[in-house]
């Protein structure tokens, strides 16, 4: 009887607490931080540079990140979700890439509203997958991870919700040094997405700023 009642004892797994690194954004002057604009077809990827806060934003890298479907023929004998995965592991590994050489401390990432009314797969689970896949990549890399909307974009740099891309665009070539050069070496029809990653890093990079304020540090 004591060894039936034993047996019923729920197990418990002893827990391993992770001591947290030091924050970067907290501790450093330098300031480099990384904008993401998800897709699964196109990834537009940015990073910013400033030697200290309050000090010029210059662009250092844009980037777009391009997967394709596997051909139909090739995925007819497994599921496509397995063909999906394929995909998301070559935009992880793209970005740990860029990480490696840049070290950014802050991640700014298109925050994406879930529309059950949306066409598509599942009600946009894979879309949503994708945005807040890059979210965990960033926190998993230790880094300060935030997303934002697009009309925060548009208050940002235009002061209004009302405000077309293009007056955004333009607004983000005169505050961000060195986008429009990085740009000439992307086809125009990816610019959209280099645009919105570059805004998001601005938003990432103030949003730290205060956060420093806050804590005394600035």
């Amino acid at each position: 009887m004591t060894k039936e009642i034993e047996s019923q004892k729920p197990l418990r797994t002893p827990v391993r607490l992770l001591s947290l690194k030091e924050k970067p954004w907290a501790m450093e002057t330098k300031q480099v931080v990384l904008g993401v604009d998800p897709g699964f077809a196109e990834t537009g990827v940015v990073i910013l540079e400033r030697e200290r806060p309050g000090s010029p934003i210059q662009a250092v890298l844009a980037r777009h990140i391009k997967t394709e479907k596997m051909k139909r023929k090739l995925r007819v004998n497994f599921r496509v979700t397995t063909d999906d995965q394929r995909r998301w592991k070559e935009i992880w590994g793209a970005l740990d890439a860029i990480c490696g050489m840049y070290e950014p401390y802050a991640l700014g990432v298109e925050a994406y509203v879930l529309n059950p009314r949306q066409k598509g797969s599942i009600f946009g689970i894979k879309t949503l997958g994708v945005y807040t896949g890059v979210l965990w990549w960033g926190w998993s890399r230790n880094m300060y991870a935030a997303g934002f909307l697009p009309q925060d974009l548009k208050r940002r740099f235009c002061g209004k919700q009302s405000a077309s891309k293009k007056e955004v665009e333009d607004s983000i070539l005169q505050q961000v040094i060195g986008l429009a050069e990085l740009l000439g070496e992307i086809p125009e029809t990816l610019h959209e997405h280099i645009f919105d990653a570059a805004g998001h890093a601005v938003l990432v990079l103030e949003e730290t700023d205060e956060m420093r304020k806050m804590l005394g540090l600035a």
